[in-house]
Formats: structure tokens, sequence, C-alpha cells
């Protein structure tokens, strides 16, 4: 339920989960609030450590993740009016294990025309199909996440893959 967010000569600030899910397979997701952090130190590359996970150096085995993520909020008078909307879990999903979840409140205003809905995942083998996402019974997929292996370890902006500089081990997206 702790962390540490930093960059490197500029800052270090201890966090503390404001919400914590877990699962039965012993795993477990923590959400904080680091809106004034973020408003105080700007946009640039933020670093996470002090993660409690299981120790991962050496270890061959395909089911060990620890993962982090930030999602940020903001306006700018120059871009268009958007409707955002922040919906937080952690549901695990399993051969025959489907989860089912009900968005309330997830609108687009015709005025808009279209929409865009991030999704933040764990599961991500690439080489096991058969997992897929559906919104209001659609099946969605897109040129990096095909319909029946929707989660395959890709990061991805509609469907083209995305590589930061920034980050360690730096990915293709694919």
């Amino acid at each position: 339920t702790t962390a540490t967010v930093d960059r490197p000569g500029a800052f270090t600030q201890n966090l503390t989960a404001v919400t914590s899910y877990t699962s039965s397979n012993n795993s477990y997701q923590s959400v904080a609030d680091i809106t004034a952090l973020v408003q105080a130190q700007g946009s640039g590359a933020y670093r996470v450590s002090g993660v409690n996970t299981a120790a991962l150096a050496n270890v061959n085995q395909a089911v060990n993740f620890a993962g982090w993520w930030m999602v940020v909020f903001y306006s700018l008078g120059t871009d268009p009016l958007r409707s955002l909307a922040l919906f937080d879990g952690f549901d695990p999903v399993s051969a025959g294990n489907n989860q089912n979840t009900t968005l309330s409140g997830f609108l687009v205003p015709p005025a808009f025309g279209s929409a865009k809905l991030g999704v933040v995942a764990f599961e991500g083998d690439n080489t096991l199909t058969g997992d897929g996402f559906l919104f209001n019974g659609a099946t969605l997929s897109n040129a990096q996440n095909p319909a029946d292996n929707f989660f395959n370890a890709t990061r991805s902006f509609l469907g083209n893959p995305v590589s930061v500089a920034g980050d360690l081990p730096q990915l293709t997206g694919t």
C-alpha cells in the first residue's frame, strides 16, 4: 500500500494508497491520488520504486508481473470540450471465468461524435489466445489487439504500437 515516486535530481515523494484491491490469486492493486504532486512537478518522466512485489530477478516464470501507471486528466483551453470518466477495479480473468463490469455514467454526448476508451490490464500473454474485450456487446479490436487475443502484452494507442524512450526497459509496443 506504499510506494515512492521520484524524478532523479528533482524530487522524491512517498505515497500511501487511498484504496487497495486484492484477488484470490495473491495479486493486488493499489491506488494513490497524486494530483497535487503532478500539479507541483509538472510534465516529464516519473519513476516509481518501493512497490511490494515478489522477487522478480532471475525468475523464469511467465506468470510473475509487476506494473505501475499514471492516469492524467488535464484541461487545455485551446482543446475541444471532453467528458472524462475513470473507472477503477481489479477483476481476475481466467479460462472459463469471464468478468462483466457495468460502467455507469460513461456517456458520449451526440455533439462529441466519438469516444476513446483506455484499458490498463495485467493480463498480457501473447501466446495464449481466447481473451477478448467487449463494450456494449461489441467485440473491440485493432491492429495491435486482435479480437481473440486482446490482452496480449502490447502497448498501443489507436491501433499503433507505443514505445516511450524513458521506459525501462524500453519496449517496441508490439
